[in-house]
């Protein structure tokens, strides 16, 4: 049976990873990595949390806060800010290879470019019995993707984590894993800031937690590549059979893809985390896909798409950057509609299905290109809002907010330059 277009579009879009959010392990403590020092006011004190007795445990408790209900803690949750506790785990996280484990599974899968991150110590956590964790998400912010939470080998039953992403569910039973090893351990689990996670009660003992704060670390990028694993290989041969079919974007076009997890896109007056530094930290499947297709000698880049809906018309238009909005708040602008297709380096986009161009309110053409949309555009991960002043009739003006949605983006030659270019480069970007 012969292989169609419509085929090969469906495989593309199959092989998508879909990768869990989170990775998990264990860890051995040596002697003293399980001490932790810690203060309150003018006394002092120590546990070992490979093997804490209870009365050590009641004095580390009494040196805590009680952790706000509003963080989504229950009553007999406590904590203890980083700067009240010290302890030696954070060099038995390298020592052992827990950091190299969750860059390399959160972060570096099917990456060609690996990137570097830090940890930093946040807070250490008591949770009693009868306390839980509401369901929540991380809040991600300027170079910070996640979250990583030790739990140290502490009697007690309950606590289990249960994580969620895009309809799915996982679950974490660390009391069960520490009591599982044959000599004191962690247990360990680190999450990307958009999984959902929640602690249910702890029924009897005590569960002790340390967090860290996972960021991307540009000081110190390596520049050993890592392997690909099986999905990348099949994304790439799945792409490459779709670029050689001479049916697909003919004229030439761009590849969408809806970008699966939340990145730290920040725009305000001082300061603005660029998408140029943001697509050199993509994470998990967006990073498998930037990778494939860079392999296939294109070039993907971090687009903000603008939906506009009016009246008289409807048309999707591209921008390389938030500073080509026209957002000039000395000059107002008649409409939005009106004011992004000449704005810089903007492009109006017609998905593959639409037939005619884009026209505007007297029927005039605008010039657009087509798109496919690999994934759905409309995520709800990775939006930014962009404000701008409309005038009206005589001196009315009004604000106005627009939303973009950020997506990975790849320009799509047409068909004879692509294949000519294709056969000229097929010796680079191989596994």
């Amino acid at each position: 049976m012969s292989t169609t277009l419509s085929d090969r579009i469906t495989a593309v879009g199959n092989v998508i990873l879909k990768e869990r959010p989170f990775c998990t392990g264990t860890c051995s403590l040596t002697k003293d990595a399980g001490l932790l020092f810690f203060r309150k006011g003018d006394a002092a004190g120590w546990v070992d949390l490979a093997d804490p007795s209870d009365t050590k445990l009641q004095e580390l408790l009494e040196s805590c806060d009680q952790a706000p209900v509003s963080n989504g803690s229950s009553p007999n949750a406590w904590k203890m800010d980083n700067s009240k506790f010290s302890t030696r785990l954070d060099a038995r996280l390298v020592d052992a290879g827990v950091m190299e484990h969750v860059t390399t599974e959160l972060v570096n899968l099917c990456n060609s470019t690996p990137e570097k991150i830090r940890s930093e110590l946040f807070q250490l956590n008591v949770y009693g019995p009868g306390s839980s964790v509401e369901a929540h998400k991380g809040v991600p912010s300027n170079g910070m993707f996640g979250s990583l939470v030790v739990f140290f080998p502490t009697r007690h039953e309950g606590g289990v984590v249960h994580i969620r992403h895009k309809g799915k569910e996982w679950s974490f039973d660390p009391a069960a894993i520490t009591a599982a090893q044959e000599s004191p351990s962690i247990a360990f689990i680190a999450l990307d800031s958009d999984a959902e996670r929640e602690i249910t009660v702890v029924n009897s003992g005590y569960c002790v937690t340390i967090t860290y704060n996972l960021y991307f670390d540009d000081s110190d990028i390596s520049a050993t590549p890592q392997k690909g694993i099986d999905e990348g290989e099949a994304l790439h041969k799945c792409l490459s059979a779709l670029l050689d079919n001479a049916e697909f974007l003919p004229d030439g076009g761009y590849l969408g893809f809806g970008l699966r997890y939340i990145y730290p896109v920040t725009i305000n007056n001082n300061e603005s985390y660029s998408l140029r530094k943001v697509i050199k930290s993509l994470k998990g499947r967006d990073a498998v896909i930037k990778r494939v297709l860079e392999q296939l000698g294109l070039s993907p880049k971090l687009k903000i798409l603008y939906e506009v809906e009016e009246d008289c018309s409807a048309f999707l238009v591209m921008l390389d950057s938030v500073d080509s909005f026209p957002e000039d708040q000395t000059n107002c602008i008649p409409t939005l509609r009106e004011a992004l297709p000449g704005s810089p380096s903007a492009v109006v986009l017609r998905e593959t299905d639409e037939d005619t161009d884009a026209t505007d309110c007297y029927g005039g053409i605008i010039p657009s290109k087509r798109i496919h949309w690999v994934t759905p555009r409309l995520t709800s991960f990775t939006h930014i809002m962009s404000q701008y002043i409309t005038c009206g009739y005589g001196d009315e003006v009004s604000l106005r907010y627009a939303s973009g949605d950020i997506c990975l983006v790849v320009e799509i030659p047409v068909t004879g330059k692509r294949l000519k270019r294709k056969r000229g480069g097929r010796k680079s970007g191989g596994n």
